[in-house]
């Protein structure tokens, strides 16, 4: 299903793209996709399982004006890339089929290669935004009191963030950067009123994560990331149906939330977890919010489901 979906946003990338690097990477992507699909497609002809439909050549339009520089690109290539490790890794443990474990970790090694390559060309063209810097330490130290996990009472010091929840901070600021400019770009072209208004308002809840994230490292002192040199342009033609463009967003909602849960969990100081458990709950219900609307368009393919033991009885 997401395959397909990537192939799609790839074909219209690779007609727009003017970089030869960055050209190279895409094809190269979309050779490895179409092959995995293929392969996957088997595993589920063998298990005699119907096909998902996912999206085909009428969800795509290679030919329209283009929507984004090839900066974005780049961005789009490094986010999606970790995504789809996170993915692999959540995916090899909780499988127990062979065949699967051998797609998957084929995948898996190809989604790094490809981030490698995307960071390397980053950094060559300079737009690779670095990490906030933090002195390394001259020794080892113990946490001596339990102020250490504060920070939630108004007049409680805080301490210092240390580099744990300053590296999960500063990645969630990248996945909100570009999640706010998939958004904004989709709403210029959606077509459906219902979509257009679902995609301001994640363009608005990106924008908001962005800030307080940003906030929690400037009152710690730790100058935040640049903001990313892409564009997003004026076109209002849209490369892509609603239909996919829904259906992306509602992917990176599932991915959001499962990196807040390892943010939170990875951070010590008690309001920073507040933070993230708000942020969840607020991703949580957009998300909801957009799997509803994918249902009532017709768009949502139903996941292999157990039987109704219940309705089968009063059958």
């Amino acid at each position: 299903y997401e395959s397909k979906m990537a192939i799609c946003i790839y074909k219209y990338m690779i007609n727009l793209v003017k970089d030869t690097e960055i050209l190279s990477i895409l094809k190269e992507d979309i050779t490895f996709i179409e092959g995995f699909l293929q392969s996957l497609s088997a595993v589920f002809e063998k298990e005699q399982m119907p096909l998902p439909i996912g999206f085909t050549e009428q969800d795509v339009n290679e030919n329209v004006p283009r929507l984004c520089s090839d900066g974005f690109i780049l961005y789009y290539l490094q986010t999606m890339s970790k995504a789809g490790m996170s993915k692999d890794v959540s995916i090899l443990a909780l499988t127990t089929s062979k065949d699967l474990k051998v797609l998957f970790k084929n995948h898996l090694d190809h989604a790094y290669g490809i981030y490698e390559k995307v960071e390397t060309l980053l950094l060559d063209r300079g737009l690779y935004i670095r990490p906030p810097y933090i002195p390394l330490p001259k020794s080892v130290e113990f946490v001596s009191s339990n102020n250490y996990l504060g920070g939630i009472h108004i007049f409680e010091e805080k301490r210092p963030l240390n580099a744990i929840e300053i590296s999960h901070l500063f990645m969630n600021m990248e996945v909100n950067q570009i999640g706010m400019m998939i958004c904004m770009a989709f709403s210029q072209v959606a077509k459906d009123n219902d979509v257009i208004k679902y995609l301001l308002r994640g363009k608005e809840l990106s924008k908001d994560i962005f800030s307080t994230c940003s906030n929690l490292l400037i009152e710690s002192e730790v100058q935040a990331p640049a903001t990313w040199d892409a564009e997003i342009t004026d076109s209002t033609v849209s490369p892509f149906s609603d239909k996919l463009m829904l259906s992306f967003i509602n992917m990176l909602n599932t991915y959001g939330l499962g990196i807040y849960s390892i943010s939170s969990a990875a951070s010590l100081r008690s309001d920073i977890q507040t933070k993230y458990a708000g942020i969840t709950k607020d991703v949580a219900a957009y998300a909801k919010d957009g799997v509803e609307l994918l249902i009532k368009k017709g768009w949502f393919e139903q996941p292999p489901t157990l039987p109704d033991r219940k309705r089968l009885a009063n059958n």
